[in-house]
């Protein structure tokens, strides 16, 4: 594969998953939180459940990894209803955008229980990508931090990207 055909694919990935959130929000607001999720796991299970199906013996055989498998579907169930929530209660321009703070929920974990550590270059570039974000979610120059917190879905869209990070690390 070359290079531009993986830049175009990104870039379709890209606009799928924004088109995904579109309709997540839809669906949220028309049929709740745990149906739109029951859609979303079931279809994806089905679609998957060939990949992965000689593997489930193995998944049930040993214990520990069944535990952390099950501990990981259960955060990441959290984090999702906390998402779909966040999203049905506020505009996806503003929840969006505060859900990439998942980086450097998952970095933090990393750092302070595996003991990873983070580097200058990975430093700048979460900070960089942490202040691009504030710039995205401020739409005029003179709005303030004050209004953004009372934007609605915005604190529990915060929550909801630091239990997912912790998801994204507990996986990881």
């Amino acid at each position: 594969m070359t290079i531009s055909v993986g830049i175009g694919l990104a870039f379709v990935a890209m606009l799928c998953w924004g088109f995904g959130d579109f309709l997540i929000q839809k669906s949220t607001r028309k049929i709740g939180d745990w149906e739109t999720l029951f859609v979303i796991c079931a279809f994806g299970s089905l679609i998957l459940l060939p990949f992965v199906w000689k593997d489930i013996p193995a998944t049930f055989a040993n214990n520990k990894g069944l535990w952390i498998l099950l501990a990981g579907s259960a955060i990441l169930f959290i984090a999702a209803l906390l998402d779909f929530e966040a999203l049905k209660k506020g505009k996806l321009a503003v929840v969006e955008p505060i859900w990439s703070f998942e980086v450097p929920a998952s970095a933090l974990l990393a750092f302070f229980i595996l003991g990873e550590k983070v580097d200058l270059l990975q430093i700048v570039l979460i900070a960089t990508l942490i202040f691009g974000l504030i710039l995205v979610s401020f739409h005029k120059v003179r709005a303030s931090f004050k209004k953004l917190l009372m934007e609605k879905g915005v604190i529990l869209a915060l929550f909801a990207a630091i239990v997912m990070g912790s998801a994204n690390f507990f996986v990881g």
